[in-house]
């Protein structure tokens, strides 16, 4: 049962970068307002609230947390907006 658990658990992984790349225009600004020195999006702000949608797909694509809290892929995709930003 474990091997399955694990295979499950590894396909859930890379597919959810898979989709990360399906993601709108307004998840990218939701996802931009993450702030480094809390470590995570605040999600009680009117900027998030506003496309809760946005938020919800951000966690259907394991980006972010529940507690607003970058996931790895989260962090990849914000810093790869990062830097294409700063071109």
């Amino acid at each position: 049962m474990g091997k399955i658990f694990d295979a499950l658990e590894k396909f859930t992984k890379e597919t959810g970068s898979a989709k990360a790349n399906k993601l709108k225009h307004s998840d990218y600004e939701v996802l931009m307002q993450f702030d480094a020195s809390t470590g995570k999006i605040n999600m009680a702000d009117p900027e998030v609230l506003k496309d809760a949608r946005g938020v919800k797909r951000l966690m259907t694509y394991r980006l972010i947390n529940d507690d607003g809290t970058l996931t790895p892929a989260g962090k990849a995709k914000y810093q790869e907006m990062n830097r294409n930003s700063s071109k």
